[in-house]
């Protein structure tokens, strides 16, 4: 059983009929939220923290993306990120997200062209 099920069981057992009330308060969004698998896009710096400090946020990445799978998850920072459960990413031959970075230090070709998972 996932956990998102667990927990819609469980607060449907506890409430009954009132678990859309519950369903959509902010907390379990996040809670739910907090639950999803996050990948960085193919050549993704293997260090968080430098991937992190090499990202500008300028969105290239995200703009050349043939099939809209990058996004961002924080509106300020706008580090990409990939959700596989919603969209997986299908590694274009050509790899245009790395190829638009310009930041050789983000998003490289030396690197890994596999995803990499983040908490």
């Amino acid at each position: 059983m996932d956990r998102k099920k667990f927990f819609k069981d469980a607060f449907s057992y506890v409430v009954g009929k009132g678990i859309s009330s519950v369903t959509d308060n902010s907390i379990v969004t996040y809670l739910e939220d907090c639950s999803k698998v996050k990948q960085r896009p193919p050549g993704a710096n293997p260090s968080e923290v430098e991937f992190l400090r090499a990202c500008t946020g300028c969105d290239a990445c995200m703009q050349a993306c043939p099939h809209d799978l990058i996004l961002v998850e924080n509106l300020e920072k706008r580090d990409p990120i990939i959700y596989p459960e919603e969209k997986p990413c299908v590694k274009c031959s050509d790899f245009p997200c790395i190829d638009a970075c310009p930041s050789s230090r983000a998003l490289s070709f030396e690197f890994s062209q596999e995803l990499r998972e983040i908490n």
